[in-house]
């Protein structure tokens, strides 16, 4: 499931105000099932959020033609990457590379497969460790 920050806000029924509140209220969504809870948050990235892992991914800087489509193309950098068997760090930096090409310019598509790799590599990840499990 891969809600915004307002989404799950709304979700939980409460404002989170900072990192920690995020993670645990993701980690909500894992108690009913989930495997896979991913929080996107504009600018500051997104928390990847699985049993035994969370993960930040921060996507480089970039001029923002259009934010549509971008949820969607993140999950399919995360669905790609979990096909190809990739760990969770990778699948965050692929779906965090597709959401910032479809923001950095306007109109439907992916661009080519080197491009995605040039912004792959510009994504920070980080693994975050001191979450409660």
């Amino acid at each position: 499931v891969k809600p915004n920050l307002d989404e799950l806000q709304e979700l939980v029924g409460r404002s989170l105000s900072n990192q920690r509140e995020v993670i645990e209220a993701a980690r909500q969504w894992l108690s009913l099932g989930m495997k896979t809870v991913v929080v996107s948050m504009g600018a500051q990235g997104a928390l990847f959020v699985e049993a035994d892992q969370v993960i930040l991914a921060t996507p480089p800087r970039v001029s923002i033609k259009s934010t549509v489509g971008a949820g969607d193309a993140l999950v399919s950098g995360l669905v790609a990457g979990k096909i190809r068997g990739d760990g969770l760090a990778e699948c965050a930096r692929l779906g965090t590379a597709f959401a910032v090409s479809v923001i950095s310019k306007l109109g439907s598509g992916l661009p080519a497969k080197e491009v995605i790799e040039t912004i792959k590599l510009q994504v920070t990840i980080q693994e975050i460790d001191n979450f409660h499990k």
